[in-house]
């Protein structure tokens, strides 16, 4: 504890007694003023107060030192604000005082749904730091095998956050590295599939739509999946607002690749993402089947 913390402290002790910062200072021979900016943490006692201090108090001078549970969670809370990362001896030890503050029934309920609070911040914070260091990996195996799916699902993943703020969940980050993934990797089509979802997440249509041009281009990309032009345009469609053209779009995907499954779960997806429930559920069940018939299929020639 610093010296200005000091005076949270004597805020603490004299509010549990109910004691006035007047009665406080008359015994200290010292002004209410003076009180007040220690609590207020503009200034600190005089050393030569502390004996006093203590003795007011019923406490050693080295307990008058030790920092408050309301300062230690103050002390947390600026830690998860201002530090990327927290060691794990520090998560540890934060998890378990402030599991024992939620538990100590003498604390009041602002004490306890405050603990609560922190102590989620605490796990979200992890969860954070965890999902840049996968997503390093992820970048990192991408370099050595930058058509893997595994690898680009990973990163994905790496990039949803649990935080509810548009400024934390925008996928800025996620499409800056896929500009760079396809000028390193031109050929490696799933980069651009990639690029396209985060640019239509984010309704930056034009981009998209110059993106999609790019994959439409490309030479060596899976002509089996061709549906899935129809479906990104149908996306950006979806985006701007133009439902009708859309749906247009998804119908001509659906009726020319109408035994393939791939088309079916997509639209399934976006039909569920847009409220239409009963037409997610029979592209789904549409979808299931035709992968269910494919796949008995590739059992029956690999017999």
């Amino acid at each position: 504890m610093n010296q200005l913390e000091i005076g949270k402290k004597i805020r603490y002790l004299r509010k549990e007694k109910s004691i006035t910062q007047d009665e406080l200072a008359k015994y200290l021979g010292v002004t209410t003023q003076a009180v007040s900016k220690w609590e207020n943490e503009i200034s600190s006692p005089d050393i030569s107060l502390l004996p006093a201090i203590s003795i007011f108090f019923g406490i050693t001078i080295d307990e008058l030192f030790s920092i408050t549970d309301e300062a230690k969670v103050e002390r947390l809370d600026n830690l998860l604000d201002y530090e990327r990362e927290i060691s794990q001896d520090e998560f540890l030890d934060a998890e378990l005082f402030l599991k024992g503050q939620i538990k100590n029934t003498n604390k009041t309920v602002d004490e306890r749904s405050h603990a609560y609070t922190t102590l989620s911040w605490l796990y979200l914070h992890k969860v954070q730091e965890f999902q840049r260091k996968a997503s390093q990996a992820s970048k990192k195996g991408l370099n050595l095998t930058p058509f893997s799916s595994d690898l680009h699902k990973a990163l994905n993943n790496a990039h949803k956050v649990p935080i509810g703020d548009w400024n934390m969940m925008n996928h800025a980050k996620r499409i800056d590295y896929y500009y760079e993934f396809v000028k390193l990797y031109p050929d490696a089509d799933k980069g651009y599939l990639w690029l396209l979802d985060s640019l239509i997440c984010d309704g930056r249509l034009v981009e998209a739509e110059n993106v999609l041009n790019q994959y439409k281009s490309l030479q060596n990309r899976n002509k089996r999946r061709d549906w899935r032009e129809y479906h990104y345009q149908a996306l950006i469609e979806q985006k701007k607002g133009n439902l009708d053209k859309a749906n247009q779009i998804w119908s001509e995907m659906t009726s020319k690749y109408e035994n393939v499954s791939g088309p079916w779960f997509e639209l399934g997806a976006a039909s569920a993402y847009s409220g239409e429930w009963q037409k997610a559920i029979e592209c789904f069940e549409k979808d299931f089947d035709l992968f269910n018939k494919a796949f008995e299929l590739y059992k029956f020639y690999a017999l």
